[in-house]
């Protein structure tokens, strides 16, 4: 069987563009959520024993916190969140903790911590740009319809559609 590589399955040329060692392989951990949570915990998993550099320790918190959060385990996602939000706060990384944040709130509102998650997606709003910003606006949007705010809901998601189509973002523009 094949041994799993910290660089997973970063091309030569990938590597040779200056994606950094540590933080190139938590960006594929982070990428195989949606299609391969298990592979995306246990990278994200191994990777956190190694991993130094605090923006790529934050990616690979909120990969397993997502990965985790796909097999079912909330709480455990919000927990792994939480850290990936600390991390990069600490290391004055705006986007990377606003970025976990955003994740955050759709692990809340699961949870039924609604405020909770309005107020994260408040502190995460003013850092993020374009189609990170659209996706989050549609994150609150599914809060507040959860919410029963039905108007706010629908204000949110007309805003967030051209953001997310700007961005060629195709599955956030079909919530």
């Amino acid at each position: 069987s094949r041994r799993w590589s910290p660089t997973g399955s970063l091309s030569s040329d990938q590597r040779g563009r200056g994606m950094d060692a540590q933080l190139a392989p938590a960006e594929v951990a982070r990428a195989l959520v949606n299609t391969a949570p298990e592979l995306a915990r246990d990278r994200a998993q191994a990777l956190l024993t190694w991993l130094t550099d605090p923006e790529a320790r934050s990616v690979a918190e909120r990969a397993y916190a997502l990965a985790v959060k796909e097999l079912g385990a909330t709480g455990p996602a919000a927990v792994h969140l939480r850290r990936a939000v600390r991390i990069a706060e600490r290391a004055g990384l705006d986007v990377r903790a606003a970025e976990a944040r955003a994740s955050l709130v759709v692990v809340l509102a699961e949870r039924g911590h609604t405020d909770a998650a309005l107020r994260e997606a408040d502190l995460a709003a003013p850092t993020l740009r374009g189609g990170a910003a659209g996706r989050l606006l549609i994150q609150r949007s599914l809060v507040l319809q959860r919410m029963g705010r039905l108007d706010d809901a629908l204000r949110g998601y007309r805003e967030a559609l051209p953001l997310v189509r700007q961005a060629g973002d195709v599955e956030y523009e079909c919530l």
